[in-house]
């Protein structure tokens, strides 16, 4: 099976970050695995920094999207693919993985499952998402979201080039959202790789950054979920639904829950299977 580690890579990466991604690569004991990097705008001095850096080969793929990040993630499952790269594992340029990430997801692949993921940790060690579920279902992501691109990875073989072109459609900030969602709602499976981490590295400005419960903060959720909804409309009824619940949502209103991440501070839903 070939498997590859892919990540964009743009501009102004501070040195000290660039080299917790190198070392996140090079630490891993599983070692049969290569590199790809959409090239984001990447000054030479920092392309340089990688090629000198990482003890694996590495391709990196120059894009015109500059600036454009869901078109770049898509580029990247293209060039894989293309590439006869079967088994794509994501980490985002700026979060890191302890030294045994890859080997689990190897060693817990089962062709049928198309989407795997795993724990994720901030930078301090601190576990974001207390559980995550074995098995995940297109529900489990109504109203919000655990599957980033530093905690997954994609099974390419059961994915078709016209449906990654197709993704074009998710012209969003929150693409890692769309893209597996689109996916649950074509029938594909998703695991929990046990054991594997993942590092966060948590800006204030981050659309997965930390809500800390303020009307800003709450409507700002709101104004996410209303977006993601509105690009999923065609996808299946369930998401008109959803877009009507936080259509005339006031926040001043509403009950929150403890969540401090990933837009999960409001839940309409509820119900051991998230009815709407």
């Amino acid at each position: 099976m070939k498997v590859v580690v892919g990540t964009v890579m743009y501009s102004g990466i501070h040195n000290d970050i660039l080299d917790d991604f190198i070392n996140a690569i090079n630490i891993q004991n599983y070692e049969e695995f290569d590199v790809l990097i959409i090239d984001d705008g990447i000054e030479q001095n920092k392309l340089e920094r990688i090629f000198k850096g990482i003890n694996r080969k590495v391709i990196v793929e120059k894009t015109d999207n500059v600036g454009r990040i869901y078109l770049n993630r898509i580029l990247l499952m293209l060039y894989a693919k293309e590439k006869g790269y079967e088994y794509l594992v994501f980490l985002d340029i700026d979060d890191s993985m302890q030294e045994e990430r890859i080997q689990k997801y190897v060693e817990q692949f089962e062709d049928r499952y198309t989407i795997y993921y795993n724990d994720m940790y901030n930078m301090q060690g601190e576990k974001i998402f207390e559980t995550l579920p074995e098995y995940i279902f297109i529900q489990d992501i109504y109203e919000g979201n655990f599957l980033g691109l530093s905690n997954s990875a994609v099974n390419l073989n059961n994915i078709s080039i016209e449906f990654i072109n197709n993704l074009k459609e998710g012209d969003t900030n929150i693409f890692d959202w769309y893209m597996f969602s689109r996916l649950l709602l074509d029938g594909h499976e998703g695991k929990l790789v046990k054991g594997a981490k993942s590092f966060y590295r948590i800006y204030d400005n981050n659309m997965a950054g930390i809500c800390d419960g303020s009307i800003t903060e709450l409507n700002k959720e709101v104004m996410i979920k209303r977006k993601h909804y509105e690009m999923l409309l065609c996808y299946s009824p369930v998401y008109k639904k959803l877009y009507e619940k936080y259509k005339n949502i006031d926040v001043t209103k509403i009950e929150t829950t403890q969540s401090k991440f990933w837009w999960g501070k409001i839940k309409l839903c509820g119900g051991k299977n998230n009815e709407i």
